[in-house]
């Protein structure tokens, strides 16, 4: 495989995991790059949950030739181009499976999620670490002028580090809440 191919086939595994693969576990999904597609700069992404399981393409750009697109449409339900679309009408004709942008994997995404909840409630990875329950943190302040240490307190949130850690830290909490 020449070196561009490989550089190429490198970005595409890197913008699947971030794009694709990484939504996916974060919903609950487990989710690999079941192939790669030598020569052809695709990879094919299997996901699973619940006895759901979905299988898509994602190529490295949408202007890959028509028969490339034919031959993963056999295969999988849904494919992705990564990237910006250009002339995606003239590369991706005749075909029975939906094309588009791995932008736009998050629709594809909650529809899954939609399709393998049972009610109310997502299926439970075998292999997901158990949330534990934690208790809630308590601020003791200590002052001869209660109502200033309360606004000294509220004030520190007005930092904008404070807040993006803050945050971080409610999304880590949401990601488990969701699983």
């Amino acid at each position: 495989m020449d070196t561009g191919r490989q550089q190429r086939l490198n970005i595409l595994e890197r913008d699947a995991e971030r794009k694709v693969l990484a939504p996916l576990r974060t919903h609950g999904w487990k989710a690999e790059i079941a192939s790669a597609v030598d020569g052809d700069e695709s990879l094919l992404i299997s996901a699973e949950r619940g006895g759901h399981r979905h299988l898509i393409a994602l190529i490295y750009s949408s202007a890959t030739v028509n028969k490339v697109y034919k031959k993963l449409a056999l295969q999988v339900e849904h494919i992705f181009f990564n990237g910006e679309p250009y002339m995606v009408e003239s590369f991706a004709y005749g075909l029975d499976k939906p094309v588009g942008s791995a932008e736009d994997f998050h629709e594809l995404l909650l529809k899954w999620n939609e399709s393998s909840a049972d009610g109310k409630f997502v299926p439970v990875a075998e292999d997901a670490e158990p949330v534990t329950e934690q208790r809630p943190q308590h601020r003791l302040l200590l002052s001869e002028e209660p109502i200033e240490a309360i606004w000294l307190r509220l004030r520190q949130y007005q930092s904008v580090t404070l807040a993006k850690k803050l945050i971080k830290e409610r999304a880590r909490w949401t990601a488990w809440i969701i699983v």
